[in-house]
């Protein structure tokens, strides 16, 4: 097999990935994986690894250029919309994502019958929900209104954020329980209302560097797209492995317990782990290692111990251990901590990849959070920005990256579709952002970690 057919095979996984964003009534799913096929082959003609561009990212505009093409050939009746023409297909930084929908306009005679029959079974539906919940799903959805977020709904309902998700979920189980037909039950997905809307809940056990990744934003961007996270931080800053084991062995009140509910973050100061861990049946429970021993070998020895003691205290016996893979300092940032890797970010970047590689499997821990790859990928297209202090992640761009690569990962939704996004970050960058989060975690899939420039 040539070089050319191996990057071919290993990513067509990607292709299927990026096909699955596109709608259309002319291509199947099927066709739309084919037409990008012929693009990712297009894109590994024309690959020179020796420019040290990760093949994904070169790849990506050639498999959408490919559909977006066929899509346009093809096209009848239909209407095809760009989540932001500003942007031309290929760009260095981003990209045109192309939606294809049903010409509303254009009703078939032959379907109005069926669509009137099928809007008066939705409408004795939606008679089961009591007026206030037909008000927060008609004004969260846009049905006849402005799409609000749950934090607007709030504000003009004089209700609080986590109480409006309330009223939204408890509907949307009503109108799943009502809806007897599958005609109704597509039309409700047609209409994205998320019956598959996740509650997770998360406990970061870390320090300074979870504090950035999930802290902000992480809540709003699970909510915009209709899930709702309990987010946890067990907090010190430069907490090892070795430390979080002794506090947890000798139940040290060391601990800032940092908590994300309905949107709103509190503190409890001088906290067990143990109470913290008891505090909650979490349904995922992350690890990680403090940046300056991050790239160290022997720092992990006692990683499978954390790892059984956390579990044994969980309360959720089926809670899952993840792995948060941190990210390398800035080539700027001027410390002793930064010698211990001859002050080199690539060196500390690919040696926080050997631990991952060689010491994380050690505690049977599989999932990894690809932050440090997201990070690194960012610096390609941004420079070495990522940082505000050498060290810890910029108030804007890199927080907001490393929170979109946690909530696809905790909510399996691509987060390339995401509509939320700080008012600090503009529109396109925004969207980087997010299609970046989206590559880092194709590529931890893949185990690629190569990322050259």
């Amino acid at each position: 097999m040539t070089e050319r057919d191996k990057l071919i095979t290993a990513n067509m996984g990607y292709v299927v990935t990026l096909a699955r964003q596109y709608k259309s009534d002319i291509l199947s799913i099927d066709d739309l994986v084919s037409e990008g096929s012929i693009g990712l082959m297009k894109a590994a003609d024309k690959y020179d690894p020796s420019r040290g561009k990760p093949f994904v990212t070169f790849a990506a505009p050639y498999i959408r250029h490919s559909i977006e093409t066929a899509i346009s050939r093809l096209k009848t009746n239909t209407d095809v919309r760009s989540t932001d023409e500003s942007l031309p297909v290929g760009s260095r930084n981003n990209y045109t994502l192309l939606n294809v929908l049903e010409d509303k306009d254009a009703h078939k005679a032959d379907l109005v019958a069926e669509e009137n029959t099928l809007t008066d079974d939705l409408l004795r539906v939606m008679n089961v929900l009591s007026e206030r919940e037909q008000r927060v799903l008609n004004l969260y959805y846009g049905n006849g209104y402005e799409r609000q977020t749950m934090a607007e709904i709030g504000e003009v309902m004089e209700l609080k954020r986590e109480r409006v998700r309330q009223i939204r979920d408890q509907a949307l189980r009503k109108l799943h329980k009502a809806a007897r037909t599958i005609a109704v039950v597509l039309c409700l997905l047609m209409c994205s209302l998320p019956i598959d809307a996740k509650l997770v809940k998360v406990l970061a056990i870390g320090n300074s560097f979870s504090e950035d990744a999930v802290e902000q934003n992480l809540y709003e961007l699970a909510a915009a797209q209709g899930d709702s996270l309990v987010i946890g931080n067990a907090y010190i800053p430069a907490c090892t492995i070795d430390m979080h084991l002794d506090n947890l062995k000798n139940s040290r009140k060391k601990y800032a317990y940092r908590k994300v509910v309905g949107g709103e973050k509190k503190e409890e100061k001088n906290v067990t782990l143990q109470r913290i861990i008891l505090d909650e049946p979490w349904d995922i429970i992350t690890l990680q290692q403090a940046s300056l021993v991050s790239g160290l070998a022997d720092t992990y020895k006692n990683l499978p111990a954390l790892k059984r003691q956390v579990k044994l205290l969980a309360t959720n016996q089926k809670v899952d251990i993840w792995w948060h893979m941190t990210w390398a300092y800035a080539k700027s940032f001027k410390s002793a901590n930064f010698e211990v890797y001859g002050n080199d970010q690539l060196r500390m970047f690919n040696s926080i990849v050997d631990c991952l590689r060689k010491e994380v499997p050690k505690a049977s821990i599989t999932t990894i959070i690809p932050s440090g790859t997201a990070i690194r990928l960012m610096r390609y297209h941004k420079g070495d920005t990522l940082n505000r202090d050498g060290q810890h992640l910029s108030m804007t761009l890199g927080r907001y990256t490393v929170a979109c690569v946690w909530c696809e990962m905790l909510t399996g939704r691509n987060i390339d579709s995401n509509t939320y996004r700080p008012q600090t970050i503009n529109a396109e960058d925004a969207h980087l952002c997010r299609m970046i989060a989206h590559e880092a975690i194709f590529m931890q899939k893949l185990r690629q970690y190569d990322i050259i420039f």
